[in-house]
């Protein structure tokens, strides 16, 4: 994963006749995801966390396995107050394997 600010724009962007009105959630959402990304990529700095540095997709796959089932038992179990946090972990997962493909310069 290349540095974030480094990230290309999106390829196809939002037609303003799809956009939502409120645009703010969104741009909410986006702040959120980039801080979760400056994050991971930090941590993984060789100035960063030694726990996250020394992951790769090996040793956190059943991480990864654990929080899509935990993910899933929210869903079945329409356990929404808990979905978001869930959803949140699998995000982390997806960006932290993201992040060590990067690094070993998988993509």
């Amino acid at each position: 994963m290349r540095k974030p600010e480094d990230a290309a724009p999106a390829s196809a962007p939002v037609q303003p006749e799809a956009a939502p009105r409120d645009t703010s959630t969104l741009c909410d959402a986006r702040d959120a995801f980039q801080a979760l990304v400056e994050t991971i990529w930090r941590l993984r700095q060789p100035d960063g966390c030694p726990w996250d540095r020394k992951q790769t997709h090996a040793s956190i796959a059943k991480n990864m396995i654990e929080e899509a089932y935990e993910a899933v038992d929210c869903i079945e179990s329409e356990d929404v107050a808990h979905l978001r946090e869930e959803l949140g972990d699998v995000l982390m997962q997806v960006v932290l394997h993201a992040q060590i493909a990067a690094d070993a310069g998988e993509f």
